[in-house]
């Protein structure tokens, strides 16, 4: 399919947008556009925000990843370090995965799984906290013994 020449852009042409006319232009573009519901559940709206086609406790993929991940880590009572050690990965990286921050390859999504004992795929799987029967509510590995079981010298 050959490209289509594009119209020369001109300042003098393109209308001043301001928050009141944002709105309502992305309203009309959605009513005459082809794909209709799609373009305003996209648009960065306030109306696009409470659609009813794109529920507010909706998750995207990377935060179902970064919940699960940390559910099942604390549901096995891992703190971030031992989990990241037995994956042969940062503890920085763990902490930015379960907080939604990061990317993460499908290498290192098997190597969690496998510390997790668990299929990779069941990370990405929004059910997996009612499936298994996680705690929502729990943050957080509980300590079983210090970390420093000896006092470390001060430096002066």
């Amino acid at each position: 399919m050959a490209a289509m020449p594009r119209p020369a852009k001109s300042a003098s042409l393109a209308p001043a947008v301001t928050p009141a006319t944002a709105a309502t232009s992305a309203s009309a573009v959605a009513s005459t556009s082809p794909a209709g519901p799609a373009v305003a559940a996209t648009a960065p709206t306030v109306s696009a925000v409470s659609s009813p086609a794109v529920p507010a406790t909706a998750l995207s993929l990377r935060q179902v990843l970064a919940r699960n991940i940390r559910l099942a880590r604390v549901h096995q009572g891992l703190s971030q370090e031992r989990m990241a050690a037995a994956a042969e990965l940062d503890r920085t990286f763990i902490g930015t995965l379960e907080r939604g921050v990061r990317n993460i390859s499908v290498d290192n999504i098997e190597r969690l799984a496998k510390v997790l004992d668990m299929a990779p795929h069941e990370l990405l799987d929004p059910t997996l906290p009612e499936r298994r029967g996680y705690d929502l509510t729990a943050t957080r590995a509980p300590r079983s013994a210090r970390l420093y079981p000896v006092p470390r010298a001060r430096k002066d």
